[in-house]
Parts: structure tokens; C-alpha cells; sequence
């Protein structure tokens, strides 16, 4: 079924019970890897749609990540330990606001970077986080960009 989309877009719905006849579909009827490019708006934020064609990030965790994954993952827990307590506080008896999307911007960049780069590189908030800004230009375009016509 076509239903109107976000500005002069046209999206298709399909039921839960065509999603075996989906993946059944050879890449140059219905690709997933194209689908994930259009819905992510890939070429407009980066100007190519290499990094999201390119499987190499999955080829990478599946055959090296996997093994250390577990070890990795405690530094993770161990950062987002830290990172609860340094942006939410501690104290129970005396609440405060918080922007709640820039700090967890800041926590999920900060405990990627424990992830990617280790320990020594993600635990200084003072200086720029690339990662960060990247995440919010991508998003932002993405967000503008599902309203506009599809280009011909």
C-alpha cells in the first residue's frame, strides 16, 4: 500500500507476513543496502554512499571483534557507569533538569569513543568531539532532507 510520506514523499507499507517474500528478493529487485542509502540520506550528508554500500565494518566485527567483544564491552559498561554519574549526578535527595538530547549526545559520542579509541582518548569532554558533531550535521540533514522531493 502507498500512504503519503514526510513532505512530497511516497512510502511504501508492506504487512509483517511479506517480510519472508522481501528477503527473498535478489539485491537488483529490492536492495537493502539501497534502501538503507535513501532512508538514511546518505549521499546528501557525506556527498557518496560508499560508507553505507561498504561492508567492511561487519566483515571487521565478524571476524575480529567477536572474540574480544566481551572484554571490550566491561570498558563500555565501566564508561557508562561514569558517564550516568558525571551528567545525571548522584544525588537522590536533590534533583536537577537536564537537557536530556545534549546529554545523551554526550554519552553515547563519549562511550563510542571508549569503544573505537580506548580509555585514554574519550575521557576528556573539554576537548571537540568530531564523532558528536558528525552525529548531529548527519542527523539534522537527514531530518531536512526526508521532506524535500526525491531528486530526478
Amino acid at each position: 500500500m502507498a500512504v503519503p510520506g514526510v513532505g512530497a514523499r511516497t512510502e511504501v507499507v508492506l504487512p509483517n507476513t511479506a517480510a519472508k517474500w522481501i528477503n527473498s528478493q535478489p539485491d537488483g529487485v529490492l536492495s537493502a543496502k539501497q534502501a538503507f542509502v535513501e532512508i538514511d540520506q546518505v549521499w546528501w550528508a557525506f556527498g557518496t554512499v560508499l560508507p553505507s554500500l561498504d561492508p567492511w565494518q561487519g566483515m571487521l566485527i565478524k571476524s575480529h571483534l567477536n572474540g574480544v567483544l566481551e572484554d571490550l564491552m566491561a570498558g563500555v559498561n565501566d564508561e557508562l557507569n561514569h558517564l550516568f554519574d558525571v551528567y545525571f549526578g548522584t544525588d537522590t535527595e536533590s534533583w536537577r533538569e537536564v537537557d536530556l538530547m545534549d546529554v545523551m549526545k554526550k554519552i553515547v559520542c563519549q562511550a563510542s569513543s571508549r569503544f573505537t579509541v580506548g580509555l585514554s582518548l574519550c575521557v576528556c569532554c573539554s576537548r571537540p568531539n568530531p564523532a558528536r558533531r558528525m552525529l548531529i550535521v548527519a542527523r539534522s540533514e537527514r531530518g531536512i532532507l526526508k521532506g524535500l522531493p526525491r531528486p530526478r
